[in-house]
């Protein structure tokens, strides 16, 4: 399993990194991630921005940790542009790199709005490794096994 993307490790906790690393989400940047279907589903959940957005060698434009209680539980890399070569490039860089780190055997799927998923489950339920890749924009996250005995809100409304 991939646990560590950059600087950010799964399962550490937010204060072992510093202000200049993390920057606690808004309502704005919450909104934005809504847009690309990432929203929060767990009491005490808080996204961050990281600083540390390189990935493959080239700069991310939406990169955030999502944390429960202040344990990371999610890294996710996204890397948006309008030029096609570049979009590919990014993208066969980071297939690259996950099948070095996961092997081969991942799930396909083709979901209804366009999108590619590739799902690479990890061994002990020690997480999931998704790779998302639509038109222009791929995002590569990693989720860590801690979800599994974390209830999910049941609540409506906008936290």
């Amino acid at each position: 399993m991939i646990m560590k993307l950059g600087q950010y490790r799964l399962n550490s906790r937010i204060e072992e990194y510093s202000q200049d690393e993390l920057g606690l989400f808004g309502r704005e940047s919450y909104a934005l991630m809504a847009t690309y279907g990432i929203k929060r589903q767990y009491k005490k959940e808080e996204f961050f921005w990281i600083t540390d957005n390189l990935l493959c060698g080239m700069k991310c434009s939406e990169s955030f940790v999502a944390a429960i209680d202040g344990t990371i539980y999610k890294i996710c890399f996204r890397h948006n542009t309008v030029v096609r070569s570049e979009c590919q490039e990014y993208r066969d860089a980071v297939v690259k790199f996950v099948i070095e780190q996961m092997g081969g055997n991942y799930e396909l799927t083709k979901l209804n709005d366009g999108r590619i998923r590739c799902m690479w489950q990890c061994p002990s339920a020690t997480g999931i490794v998704t790779l998302e890749a639509e038109d222009y924009a791929t995002m590569l996250a990693l989720t860590s096994g801690l979800l599994q005995s974390v209830p999910k809100r049941r609540f409506f409304g906008i936290f």
